[in-house]
């Protein structure tokens, strides 16, 4: 039994690398006759079950294995997984409530804050949506993260709050010295407040991120502060891999529209390619009639 059980997985395995779902399912179907309380195999089962558009049967597989072992930790876990990473977040919470918390795993731990980590920011993004920011301020502050701070400096920039913005910024910089999204965002409160020098004099120390976002972020500090030689080379340098964000195109553009306007309209079409708008073959060449 045990190597058939193991040639049934390796089959399982070998299909879902080829997004077989139905092989998968097939294969794990069987797989859990021989071993019918194993919660990780049907959390693989439920999962393919899902892949196929088949989530009644899946719920049904779990609630089999939950009718025997509903009172098993590691069963409680792997459900509560299940209906999680299907944004059932409600039943994964019901599900890991079944066993009493003095019992939990450090994995079912670690799952209930994230889930109410999820429910914390759903909530949050619908008062901000619906135009009560200060309320979703207020929720985030009551046991605030530091990314938490670091989204109510954003919020404080984007409203022209720049004091406020630089000291969530600094409570940020407080916890984690090396922070380099919030030692940028600093910098960008000091532009928007126009206190260009002491943002020149922060580019000068900083210690940059290399993440894409980040650099073209870096890149229009450095233009802003007046230092448009320095902003070219981090576009420039960006421009030598694809990118998949439209924006970091038209802000390279932008950049060198003035000195370099064929290079602009390059990249200005690699960014229409990039938003889905022009066929890369019409971008890379450019194809002006396509523009």
């Amino acid at each position: 039994d045990s190597l058939a059980l193991d040639r049934l997985k390796a089959q399982a395995d070998a299909a879902a690398q080829r997004a077989d779902w139905a092989q998968v399912a097939a294969s794990l179907s069987k797989a859990r006759v021989l071993a019918p309380d194993d919660p990780w195999l049907t959390y693989r089962l439920a999962n393919s079950q899902r892949e196929l558009g088949q989530r009644a049967a899946a719920d049904d597989s779990f609630r089999q294995l939950l009718q025997r072992k509903g009172q098993d930790s590691e069963t409680r876990y792997a459900h509560a997984l299940y209906l999680a990473s299907d944004s059932r977040d409600a039943e994964a919470q019901d599900s890991l409530s079944k066993i009493p918390v003095s019992a939990w795993t450090d994995n079912m731990h670690e799952l209930a804050n994230r889930l109410r980590r999820r429910q914390l920011q759903a909530q949050v993004s619908a008062l901000r949506e619906g135009g009560r920011e200060d309320q979703a301020e207020a929720l985030l502050l009551r046991s605030a993260t530091v990314d938490d701070y670091a989204t109510l400096a954003d919020w404080s920039l984007q409203r022209g709050e720049y004091a406020k913005a630089q000291r969530y910024y600094r409570t940020v910089l407080e916890k984690e010295p090396q922070n380099a999204d919030a030692q940028l965002g600093m910098i960008e409160t000091l532009i928007a407040s126009g206190q260009k020098a002491s943002a020149r004099q922060a580019l000068q120390s900083l210690k940059p991120s290399q993440d894409a976002a980040y650099q073209r972020r870096l890149a229009n500090a450095w233009a802003a502060v007046g230092e448009r030689d320095k902003a070219n080379a981090v576009f420039a340098q960006l421009m030598k891999t694809p990118q998949t964000d439209p924006v970091i195109y038209r802000d390279a553009a932008r950049s060198i529209a003035k000195d370099n306007p064929q290079q602009a309209l390059d990249y200005y079409a690699r960014g229409m390619a990039a938003a889905g708008m022009l066929p890369p073959e019409q971008a890379v060449p450019r194809d002006d009639r396509a523009l």
